[in-house]
C-alpha cells in the first residue's frame, strides 16, 4: 500500500494566509484539485477574498460551497467542514484535521508554526503522531523548497 504523502511546512513568520495561497497555487499549476480546511468561516472568507486578490497576474479557480446538482468542480475548495462530500487530490490544513480524515487525500500539506512555542509543539505532536501511524510519508521543509519542489505524486481524478 503506497503512504500518503505528507508535507510539513516550515513557518517561521505568521503569514499563513499568505502561505496558504502560495502553496495553492503551486499545488493548482502542477494539476492538483485542492481542498482547504479551516476550522474558522471567517477565515475561509479571508482566504476566499486573498485568493481574489494576492496576485494580479494570477488566478486560481475556487469556491467556498460545494453544490452538489452541479457536474462541474473548481480545482479548489475553501471550507470547515470536516466530512466532505467530494474528493480532491490534496488538503492543505490551514487548521489541523485528525489523521483519520486524511486518507482519501493523495497529499496532505500541513504548517510547523516555528515562529510560536506553543503552535510548534502541537505540530510536532501532529507530525509525531502521523509518524508514528506509519501509513503516512513525512517530509519536513522551508515554504521555499516546498515551492520550488516538483511534487512526485501526480493527481489521479477520484470519484465520490
Amino acid at each position: 500500500m503506497q503512504k500518503i504523502k505528507v508535507y510539513f511546512i516550515d513557518l517561521s513568520i505568521s503569514n499563513k494566509t499568505r502561505h496558504t495561497c502560495d502553496i495553492v497555487e503551486k499545488l493548482y499549476e502542477q494539476g492538483f484539485s485542492v481542498t482547504v480546511f479551516t476550522k474558522d468561516s471567517s477565515q475561509k472568507h479571508t482566504l476566499d477574498r486573498m485568493l481574489w486578490t494576492w496576485k494580479q497576474e494570477s488566478f486560481i479557480p475556487h469556491t467556498t460551497e460545494i453544490d452538489p446538482d452541479s457536474d462541474t468542480d473548481e480545482a479548489v475548495l475553501l471550507t470547515e467542514q470536516e466530512d466532505l462530500p467530494v474528493r480532491t487530490d490534496a488538503v492543505v490544513l490551514y487548521d489541523p484535521l485528525p489523521p483519520e480524515k486524511l486518507h482519501k487525500y493523495q497529499l496532505v500539506v500541513d504548517f510547523a508554526e516555528v515562529y510560536d512555542k506553543a503552535r510548534l509543539q502541537k505540530s510536532r505532536q501532529r507530525f509525531k503522531q502521523l509518524r508514528d501511524i506509519g501509513e503516512f510519508e513525512l517530509e519536513y521543509l522551508k515554504l521555499g523548497e516546498f515551492l520550488g519542489k516538483e511534487l512526485a505524486y501526480h493527481p489521479v481524478k477520484q470519484t465520490s
